[in-house]
């Protein structure tokens, strides 16, 4: 009996000691921070703490960081999320940004400019980079998303407004309701020639059909929304966790318009 008190005491003082150490990086990310740089936010610590290594003694110019930026009157919500300002602000130069990925992209674009001697204000990623968009020749704004009433195809609808909102500016209602003209309108279909998570879309005038198969419910709604996306919208790497928008003043689906993929293994 007292060798297991003896092993359960040890194995105890073990996980202690280790959950000491995993606490250790943290710490020594915030204290290789320097004395030049200050942060808004905790996010901003490793984009900070990278800062640092890049430039070292070369940083003698001072800069602040953040996901924050209400103190100086910089929205940040105006930004995609891998979007960024860059700001002279007197005495300091500003990095802020929506998301940790765009602060990473402000401080290395930050230290480009800072080692190439000439550090400017820039803005990128915000606002709407597609600034029209239409379907059988109407604008994106009169379009409704309908689907039915089941999880995973509601997820995906609102994942397609939430996606047309961050391309476009505008935010399209998700509506379990019979479609009415105009509509994006998603559709679970029963046809082995889809495989599991295979799609297909058409344009017609009264809107834009996406059916994807009722094979894989749990993935297939998701992967039909984010691959016309990608092929449609020219949205790279959407499905696979990337997140780069080709730019444009007009994307125009047309009636006739239609498409598909049929994947080569199953899901």
């Amino acid at each position: 009996m007292k060798r297991l008190l003896a092993l359960i005491l040890a194995v105890i003082m073990l996980t202690a000691t280790l959950s000491g150490c995993a606490t250790a990086p943290n710490g020594a990310a915030a204290s290789a921070i320097s004395a030049n740089i200050r942060t808004t936010s905790s996010d901003a610590t490793d984009a900070a703490a990278w800062l640092t290594e890049r430039l070292g003694d070369k940083l003698t110019d001072r800069v602040v960081l953040g996901t924050s930026a209400d103190g100086y009157g910089i929205d940040v919500s105006s930004l995609e999320k891998d979007g960024y300002f860059i700001r002279s602000t007197g005495g300091e130069t500003a990095l802020f940004a929506r998301s940790t990925d765009g602060l990473d992209r402000a401080a290395r674009k930050y230290a480009k400019m800072f080692e190439a001697g000439s550090v400017t204000d820039v803005t990128c990623h915000e606002g709407a980079r597609i600034k029209r968009l239409t379907i059988a020749g109407r604008d994106i704004s009169e379009y409704t998303i309908c689907c039915e009433d089941e999880r995973y195809m509601l997820a995906a609808a609102n994942e397609l407004s939430a996606r047309i909102a961050e391309a476009t500016g505008v935010t399209l209602a998700v509506s379990s309701s019979e479609p009415a003209a105009p509509y994006i309108a998603l559709r679970y279909v029963r046809d082995e020639a889809l495989k599991n998570v295979g799609y297909r879309w058409s344009v017609t005038e009264d809107g834009l059909t996406i059916e994807c198969s009722d094979a894989y419910k749990a993935q297939s709604a998701y992967s039909a929304v984010a691959r016309f996306l990608e092929k449609r919208l020219d949205w790279f790497g959407l499905s696979y966790g990337w997140e780069d928008l080709t730019p444009a003043d007009l994307v125009e689906i047309a009636e006739g318009e239609s498409g598909g993929e049929t994947p080569n293994f199953m899901w």
